[in-house]
């Protein structure tokens, strides 16, 4: 499995109590949690120690993938989410324009990744794509997958709004020959952020190859949604907050809708039972009735003087459970499991 598999969709989490049980009746856009493959971003150059703790706290609090931020902040991050299960720490390398030479490229990484980051997105220098410089290209790349080995996530920022398609599918192509784990939409400093036909491209290109993170302009959980729906492993953005409150609110309306209509189903079941026992119980009805008038004529016969004692403990000795168990005997009906406790010790048997 690459590292891409492994911190990609295929490792989203899933919704778990109280919804965990009914997944398989989720809502399709329920069935996973967009904010698990989201990288809570902050990399405005004034942000503050303050706004990164928040960041880091945000990102523990909605289950984000990972933080991204400027190397400075990596140990700060380092600290606030040292725990078990935490999510990642991501950098960027070569931000935002991408043209420093490859070894300042790859000592910053390798500076990054001492400092404690998981994950490296690194902006490709757009000028060698432009002029084809392959071999340029292909020793930065490689270098950079070097640094990061088995367990750093590289992602290779490509900047999709300064290239033609032609231009797209020639550095998605590098990137998948490389051993470039991500392919990375934009940095979101530029002129345009991600659009779901770069999606498609990269993603005809690399294959199975590359993941695909998009990242600049998405501002809702309804973008989100569908870059995820598009094949996007990881999602970056700044509003993370905001789509993460809004996709918690749906689960929880759906889970109060899924209590109703549970609630609607037992009532169901009750008015089924209700129905299919009516007979029954209209036939005990009528015999506790007619019991009852049986039992008031003897009374009378025995206030009259009449020996009537037998008769009269006779017609006492029976119970509603003893009636409704005969009648489902005699009319062919499965036992109802519900009377046994209150039958007598010879009708149990």
């Amino acid at each position: 499995m690459s590292k891409s598999d492994f911190f990609g969709m295929k490792n989203v989490t899933f919704l778990d109590d109280p919804l965990e049980d009914r997944k398989a009746s989720l809502p399709a856009h329920l069935r996973y949690r967009v904010r698990t493959c989201i990288d809570h971003t902050q990399l405005d150059p004034t942000a503050t120690s303050e706004q990164i703790s928040q960041l880091c706290e945000e990102a523990l609090e909605y289950g984000f993938a990972s933080v991204c931020v400027a190397p400075c902040w990596i140990p700060l991050c380092k600290r606030k989410l040292y725990q078990a299960g935490a999510p990642r720490i991501c950098t960027v390398i070569g931000f935002p324009h991408g043209n420093e030479s490859t070894s300042s490229k790859v000592f910053a990484a390798r500076d990054a990744i001492i400092e404690g980051a998981d994950e490296i997105d690194v902006v490709v220098n757009i000028g060698w794509i432009k002029q084809r410089s392959t071999s340029l290209l292909e020793n930065e790349l490689k270098s950079l997958v070097k640094v990061c080995g088995r367990h750093v996530i590289l992602k290779l920022i490509i900047e999709c709004c300064q290239l033609t398609d032609e231009e797209k599918v020639y550095i998605s192509k590098l990137c998948a020959e490389t051993g470039v784990d991500f392919v990375k939409t934009s940095t979101g400093f530029s002129s345009g952020g991600a659009t779901l036909e770069d999606i498609k491209i990269i993603r005809e290109t690399v294959g199975e190859r590359c993941s695909i993170k998009a990242a600049g302009g998405i501002r809702t959980l309804e973008d989100a949604r569908a870059f995820a729906a598009a094949g996007c492993a990881r999602i970056g953005c700044s509003r993370s907050v905001a789509i993460a409150e809004q996709e918690i609110a749906e689960e929880k309306q759906w889970a109060d809708e899924a209590d109703i209509v549970n609630f609607w189903e037992h009532a169901d079941k009750v008015a089924n039972y209700i129905n299919e026992h009516y007979e029954r119980d209209r036939a005990v009805a009528i015999e506790v009735q007619r019991r009852k008038a049986e039992y008031e004529r003897l009374v009378a016969l025995r206030d009259k003087g009449e020996n009537v004692d037998d008769e009269i403990e006779k017609i006492l000795d029976f119970n509603v459970y003893q009636l409704k168990w005969e009648y489902d005997k005699e009319h062919g009906n499965p036992t109802d499991p519900s009377l046994i406790p209150y039958l007598r010790r010879d009708l149990q048997q």
